[in-house]
């Protein structure tokens, strides 16, 4: 395992243990999953970011969108106040030139290898792969800009009322302001 996929998987366990133990630490009934779509007032699909969830007592359980759609495990029934983040997605076209650039280069190291007749190392030739695979990904998710009061507990105008069982919320339209 390269030291880049260490890294990820690091970073991917300290990104979803809080969700983790927020699901865990809530008592009283939940619904088996919560699920839906979220849409700006434009109708523009929101392909990515996080949803939570906070009941009237008790912790938040937070949950991620992707590709516009969400499911959400262990939601306490009853009132919730929705909230919806996506600014750490702000920086993703950064991260993806980043990838590129260093694609490039390696792709240009693997031509020059190959016309002088020398061996690629196939170290250099699987972050090749893993970063064209980085690149796909990162072309199926995009920032979409959540008005402020879509971000905070305090200030969501989204109330949801979650019932046991499996709960399709449908979908959620952000307005502009």
């Amino acid at each position: 395992m390269n030291s880049f996929s260490l890294r990820l998987r690091l970073v991917l366990a300290i990104l979803v243990s809080p969700v983790v133990l927020l699901q865990s630490g809530c008592s009283g009934k939940t619904a088996k999953e919560v699920t839906g779509t979220v849409v700006t007032a434009e109708g523009k699909e929101v392909t990515a970011g996080n949803i939570s969830f906070h009941p009237e007592k008790g912790e938040a359980v937070t949950g991620n969108i992707f590709e516009g759609k969400f499911k959400v495990p262990k939601v306490k029934t009853g009132e919730n106040k929705v909230t919806i983040e996506t600014d750490h997605l702000k920086n993703m076209g950064g991260q993806g030139k980043q990838f590129k650039d260093e694609l490039d280069d390696l792709e240009k190291q693997q031509a020059k290898a190959k016309q002088l007749g020398q061996e690629f190392p196939e170290a250099s030739v699987q972050r090749m792969t893993m970063l064209r695979d980085n690149l796909k990904e990162m072309k199926r998710v995009t920032y979409v800009a959540i008005p402020l009061k879509y971000k905070e507990k305090d200030k969501t105008p989204l109330t949801v009322t979650i019932k046991s069982g499996s709960f399709d919320l449908g979908e959620i339209k952000l307005d502009a302001k």
